[in-house]
């Protein structure tokens, strides 16, 4: 006979996986969506002039097989906009300030980088790239654009000052 922990364990495994396969968006708390801009990742109503290439992303299917947090594309955007195989990636050299990052190629990434995430709740942690335990704090900042409140995510290495700048957290939600 199964015990009733053992079946709502089941239930519970289930439910995960099913929510999982769902397209999760991007946001940085307290509620702005992310976007994709010239392969950075920023907040804000107004693009600024710099930028070239800027869509919605979507992460479809966090499955936790796939070695990345693999995007993509919300319509009107393709994959000529943003190519198959694109993940978000960040830079944790000691004293990094460098924005979040969106690349295809994990071989153009240093060493200091990590491309692998973890997710706890709603929030996205960055895993350790040791495979030890993963920090339950996450050290992302809006940095200033030309453009009046329009922002680039970035990441600082923990023990980097933060320059007076926002720290937000990165949610993947429904």
């Amino acid at each position: 006979m199964v015990s009733f922990t053992t079946k709502v364990a089941g239930a519970t495994a289930l439910l995960a996986g099913a929510v999982s396969a769902q397209n999760f968006r991007v946001v940085a708390e307290p509620g702005w969506r992310t976007w994709y801009g010239d392969g950075n990742m920023y907040v804000g109503a107004r693009i600024p002039e710099s930028l070239e290439n800027t869509l919605n992303y979507t992460i479809p299917d966090w499955s936790g097989t796939a070695p990345q947090v693999l995007i993509g594309p919300v319509a009107p955007a393709t994959t000529d906009d943003l190519p198959e195989g694109t993940f978000v990636a960040i830079n944790n050299a000691t004293g990094a300030t460098d924005p979040v990052l969106f690349t295809n190629d994990e071989s153009a990434l240093g060493p200091d980088y990590i491309s692998r995430w973890l997710r706890w709740g709603l929030f996205m942690i960055p895993q350790a790239p040791t495979g030890g335990p993963s920090p339950t704090e996450t050290h992302f900042y809006l940095g200033e654009t030309e453009e009046p409140n329009t922002f680039i995510v970035t990441w600082r290495t923990p023990g980097t000052p933060d320059g007076g700048l926002t720290r937000v957290n990165l949610t993947a939600v429904l």
